[in-house]
């Protein structure tokens, strides 16, 4: 991440703070290659449990696995929505979020082949935003701040997932 921006809407904590970092066209790219990579290491792991063992309930936030990795691919699906909207309302977002619930459904995922056919989909309109992300350094600003939550989540995945699902991480 090169270059140092302010984003003026952070207000003047963010100012008392100092200058934010500034993502690239290319800081962008590289975090959504890490994205797929890891997005693909706990579909692999996933494709070794069994059809009970993928529907589960653990008792956790999301019941089962399939749950779990239908709420990621809903969530990245969610946050492209609002990515895609230049200015999103409050009526933007929760239509977004109807449309969302209809969508990522988890009994309509009956198994992990129904998952990755969405996650494929999913995946193909991601590429193709980033692939036309601009350098504007508003826009670096605003996804920043969203692929901040991206990280922390895709953390939070690589901590939960292997552990449920039995992969020791490396």
């Amino acid at each position: 991440m090169q270059g140092l921006a302010e984003c003026p809407w952070q207000g003047k904590n963010a100012r008392r703070r100092g200058p934010t970092t500034t993502m690239t066209k290319d800081d962008i790219q590289l975090l959504y290659e890490y994205d797929r990579w890891a997005n693909n290491r706990v579909l692999q792991a996933a494709s070794s449990l069994s059809a009970e063992e993928f529907t589960r309930d653990l008792g956790g936030s999301f019941r089962s696995v399939r749950d779990t990795l239908v709420h990621i691919v809903g969530s990245e699906w969610s946050w492209l929505m609002c990515w895609k909207e230049p200015s999103p309302s409050s009526a933007f977002v929760e239509d977004v979020w109807t449309r969302h619930d209809a969508l990522f459904n988890p009994n309509a995922f009956p198994d992990l082949a129904a998952v990755r056919l969405k996650w494929a989909e999913v995946e193909r309109e991601l590429v193709d935003f980033v692939n036309r992300v601009t350098t504007n350094p508003w826009a670096g600003c605003f996804l920043f701040a969203q692929l901040k939550s991206l990280w922390r989540t895709s953390c939070n995945i690589w901590r939960t997932i292997p552990l449920t699902i039995g992969v020791k991480p490396r």
